[in-house]
């Protein structure tokens, strides 16, 4: 019913973000492009750069949901969700072994979006359900992540943008080992004091 450390977790995106952290205009200008032949390319760079980079930092660029499964509630009495930055929590759901789902009452936690990452903890006396779940992914809780608009994001975060997209912009056929190794180097100096170390 409970778990030492909840060791068996998983991420499992609901929603996509339906803005991305730069515009087109904003990537054409930094790729000094002034046609729109390619357009729809750029755009599909734009929608890459982004993954990769919430990819790299572990984190949500921008607003998007996501479901957090874990087989078991906790022994301690909270609840880290990982993937910062956090707006919201949806619900928090939990299956019993009989195979019914039950939504928890949001008097019974509390939900901490000032934290990195951020997390729901219990109440002043209150106690995490204390049923018989199901074997695994027992509990599932909805949240609301990454920055509210494209203006909140770091500079630093747009800017690894910024240099993915033009590179690939500039690199559609395969490149040499010169070229690659210094992608990492560039990218990982701009993205480093945002990345968030996720831990099972």
């Amino acid at each position: 019913m409970f778990s030492a450390n909840n060791a068996n977790w998983s991420l499992s995106i609901v929603t996509p973000p339906i803005d991305e952290p730069v515009t087109l205009e904003e990537v054409k200008a930094h790729l000094r492009v002034d046609f729109d032949d390619d357009d729809f390319y750029i755009a599909a760079l734009i929608y890459a750069a982004r993954e990769i980079t919430e990819q790299k930092t572990n984190r949500a660029l921008i607003t998007q949901t996501w479901d957090y499964i874990l087989d078991d509630f906790p022994c301690v009495n909270e609840i880290k969700l990982r993937k910062p930055s956090l707006q919201s929590v949806t619900s928090v759901n939990y299956t019993t072994s009989d195979g019914v789902e039950h939504v928890m009452s949001t008097d019974d936690y509390i939900v901490d979006t000032k934290s990195n990452p951020g997390r729901i903890f219990l109440g002043f006396s209150k106690i995490w359900p204390p049923v018989v779940l199901q074997p695994a992914s027992a509990v599932r809780i909805r949240f609301v992540a990454g920055y509210s608009s494209g203006n909140e994001v770091p500079q630093a975060l747009k800017h690894a943008m910024f240099f993915l997209i033009a590179h690939f912009y500039e690199n559609r056929e395969p490149i040499s080992k010169d070229i690659v190794n210094k992608i990492p180097m560039t990218f990982d100096f701009l993205i480093g004091p945002y990345r968030v170390v996720t831990l099972q």
